[in-house]
C-alpha cells in the first residue's frame, strides 16, 4: 500500500512538472501574430523568446531592432508600415548601419522566411540588395520612396507583382555615360508577371504590366518586360521611342512587333532571350543600335519583317543586315 502511494506521488509529481515545463515553453511555440510599439533598440526585450510568424511594428527601429528581426527565423509576414527606420544601434550587416528613413543596403537580404512585407510609409530609399534573395511574392513601393538602388530585389524568384508609388524617380543607377541600367534592380525575378505604377508618377508608367520610363530627353523607353509574363508575342505600344538595356532579358517571347515611333534600341535589349526568332518592325528607316556588351542584339532572330520599300535600307544597316531573312510586308 505504501509502495502504491509512493508510486502515485511520483506520477503526480511527474505530471505537475510536465505541465510546468509546458508552461515554460509557451513562449517558444510559434504564434500567429504579434504587435509591438517599439522604442529604438528595445524590440529584442519585447519579443523575448516568442517565435512570431506575423509581426506588426510601430515606433522606431534602429540597427539593434533590425538585427532582432533578422534573427526571427519563424517570421514570414512583416508590417512596418507605421514604423520608422532611425539611425543608431549596432551594425545589422558588416559595417552597415541604419540611416533615417532608409531601407539600407542588404537590410533584409537573403532573409529566407520573409514572404510578405509592408514598408514604412516615410521611407525614401531602398538600398542595394535590400531584399535580395527574399521569397517575397509581391511588394508595394510607398509613395515616399524616390530611389531604388541596384539589386534591391535581385533574385526574388517568387516575386510576381511589383507596385511602384508616385514618388519614384530613379531605379537602379545612372552611370557616368547616362546609360540607363534600370533592369538590375529586379534582376533574377524569374516569376515576375507585372508592374503596376501609380498614375501620379511622372517618371515611370506601366502598360499591360510592362515598365516604361519618361526620361529627360522626351524619350519613352521600354525598361522591363516581365520575365514570367505569359505571352509568346508582344507589340510595343505606339509612341514609345526607345528599347532599353536588357528590356526583354529572360522573356519567353518568340515574336516582337516594334512600332515606327521607336528610333533607338540598346544593343543589349534582347540579351538573355534565346527564344526570340521573329521581329516585325514598322519604321521605314532602321532604328539606331547603341553600343553594348554583346556582338549584336539579334543573335537568335531568323526573320525580320520590314515595311514595303525599306528592304534595301535594312539589308545594309549595321546589325539589321545580320538577320538571315529580311522580308517586306
Amino acid at each position: 500500500m505504501k509502495q502504491s502511494k509512493f508510486i502515485s506521488a511520483i506520477l503526480l509529481a511527474t505530471v505537475f512538472l510536465g505541465f510546468a515545463a509546458c508552461g515554460d515553453e509557451d513562449e517558444t511555440i510559434p504564434q500567429l501574430s504579434a504587435t509591438f510599439d517599439v522604442s529604438a533598440g528595445t524590440l529584442s526585450s519585447l519579443i523575448g523568446t516568442k517565435k512570431v510568424t506575423d509581426l506588426k511594428l510601430t515606433g522606431q527601429l534602429n540597427g539593434d531592432d533590425i538585427n532582432t528581426i533578422r534573427e526571427m527565423w519563424w517570421l514570414s509576414v512583416l508590417d512596418i508600415g507605421d514604423a520608422s527606420i532611425v539611425s543608431g544601434g549596432s551594425a545589422y550587416f558588416t559595417n552597415t548601419y541604419t540611416a533615417n528613413n532608409v531601407i539600407g543596403n542588404g537590410m533584409f537580404g537573403f532573409f529566407a522566411p520573409l514572404t510578405s512585407v509592408i514598408l514604412p510609409n516615410n521611407v525614401i530609399e531602398i538600398g542595394s540588395g535590400a531584399f535580395e534573395g527574399c521569397p517575397l511574392t509581391s511588394v508595394t513601393i510607398p509613395n515616399s520612396v524616390t530611389f531604388l538602388h541596384r539589386d534591391a530585389f535581385h533574385n526574388c524568384k517568387d516575386l510576381t507583382s511589383i507596385t511602384i508609388g508616385s514618388g519614384v524617380t530613379e531605379i537602379a543607377d545612372y552611370k557616368s555615360t547616362m546609360t540607363y541600367d534600370g533592369y538590375y534592380a529586379f534582376k533574377g525575378c524569374t516569376s515576375l508577371k507585372e508592374f503596376i505604377v501609380s498614375e501620379q508618377n511622372a517618371k515611370f508608367f506601366a502598360v499591360d504590366g510592362v515598365l516604361f520610363e519618361n526620361d529627360n530627353y522626351n524619350h519613352k523607353t521600354l525598361l522591363i518586360y516581365p520575365m514570367a509574363k505569359e505571352n509568346t508575342s508582344y507589340a510595343i505600344p505606339d509612341g514609345m521611342t526607345k528599347i532599353g538595356r536588357a528590356a526583354f532579358s529572360g522573356s519567353t517571347l518568340t515574336s516582337i512587333t516594334i512600332p515606327a515611333s521607336v528610333s533607338v534600341i540598346h544593343n543589349d535589349a534582347f540579351v538573355g532571350n534565346s527564344r526570340l526568332t521573329e521581329i516585325h518592325i514598322k519604321r521605314q528607316n532602321p532604328p539606331g543600335i547603341t553600343d553594348g556588351t554583346v556582338a549584336g542584339p539579334f543573335k537568335n532572330v531568323k526573320l525580320l519583317y520590314v515595311p514595303v520599300g525599306s528592304l534595301a535600307a535594312y539589308k545594309v544597316a549595321k546589325y539589321w543586315r545580320d538577320i538571315s531573312h529580311i522580308i517586306e510586308e
